[in-house]
């Protein structure tokens, strides 16, 4: 249920739990620990996946990194709209969000430009095809800097403080080490 639910925006997320509790669901405790458990498992798996890739550049695990701190954010920001206090963790996991969103973007255009290339030098379109691979190497180059700058953006340290500020006293970020 908490996986499903951190797919939901924010918005829809706040009628739908107001609709449970009115049906007679899981009370806020519950939910509240469910959300809890969800943070500490999904900040493990993410500080884990992040030490598995290293500084390698791996587009698809970087997306899937970007897709795990997105889920974390959401998580963090119901978790601060039910405490009714903010933690500092929502823009934290955002800017790890935004960052490998720029690495994300950069390869799949290159990529989608490589198709384009392909596709023109079989139409004999030998000028088109020519700027196609042009414009992808360039993406591709895009994306191998926008992964250095998420590197040197320590983004271990980031996730730590984002854990630590969601759960004080607790921190993920030093028990996947």
């Amino acid at each position: 249920m908490a996986n499903d639910l951190l797919d939901v925006p924010i918005s829809r997320l706040r009628r739908q739990l107001a609709g449970v509790v009115r049906r007679g669901g899981e009370d806020v405790f519950t939910v509240m620990s469910r959300l809890r458990d969800a943070s500490e498992s999904g900040g493990t798996q993410i500080v884990q996946a992040l030490d598995d890739l290293g500084d390698r550049f791996q587009p698809a695990d970087l997306h899937k990194l970007r897709i795990a701190a997105r889920r974390l954010r959401y998580t963090a920001e119901v978790l601060d709209v039910m405490r009714g206090q903010p933690t500092g963790a929502p823009p934290l996991f955002k800017q790890v969000q935004e960052r490998l969103g720029r690495v994300h973007d950069a390869d799949v255009l290159g990529a989608w430009l490589g198709r384009q290339a392909e596709r023109a030098g079989k139409q004999g379109q030998v000028t088109l095809a020519a700027e196609a691979r042009r414009q992808q190497e360039w993406f591709r180059e895009t994306s191998e800097r926008e992964h250095r700058v998420f590197l040197e953006d320590h983004p271990r340290a980031l996730l730590g403080r984002a854990l630590e500020a969601l759960a004080p006293g607790r921190s993920v970020a030093r028990e996947a080490t």
